[in-house]
């Protein structure tokens, strides 16, 4: 898949690469600029012929930051799943609860708050807008209760 963000760039015949040589290409890439690309390659969204371990491996060392960037594009369930786990930060996975491009992200990142107050902050905010979120916070929340009691 190619966005209008990498029709600028040169094409590279990745599956020709060694790994070494895969891998000082995407740095390039964030040298010259072109972190969307980096992050499209790293998300899933652009396929360059390195293999998702590699690319989860990449991923899971970059800063919480750069990793919720990765999260708000990817559209591959895998790498939500895998990565999603490495975010702590309670306001990062509201945000990606809200506006990730996957529902895997999404329902992912719900699933990964453990404040009983935001959740039932996000339940509200998601109520019209994403079945899937909205199903998945309420489950939490009624868990929550159930244990409580």
């Amino acid at each position: 898949m190619t966005t209008m963000s990498t029709a600028h760039t040169k094409a590279t015949a990745w599956v020709h690469l060694d790994h070494k040589t895969r891998i000082l290409e995407l740095k390039e890439l964030v040298a010259k600029g072109a972190v969307t690309e980096y992050q499209d390659i790293l998300a899933g969204n652009i396929d360059v012929g390195i293999a998702e371990s590699e690319r989860l491996a990449i991923a899971t060392k970059l800063p919480p930051e750069a990793l919720k960037q990765i999260l708000l594009l990817t559209r591959v369930r895998n790498v939500a799943e895998t990565l999603v786990t490495s975010l702590k930060d309670e306001a990062d996975l509201i945000a990606l609860s809200l506006f990730a491009k996957s529902v895997h992200t999404r329902k992912n990142a719900a699933l990964s708050i453990n404040d009983k107050f935001l959740l039932e902050e996000l339940r509200e905010q998601v109520r019209d807008n994403d079945k899937t979120v909205f199903k998945t916070v309420d489950q939490r929340l009624n868990n929550l209760e159930a244990n409580i009691k």
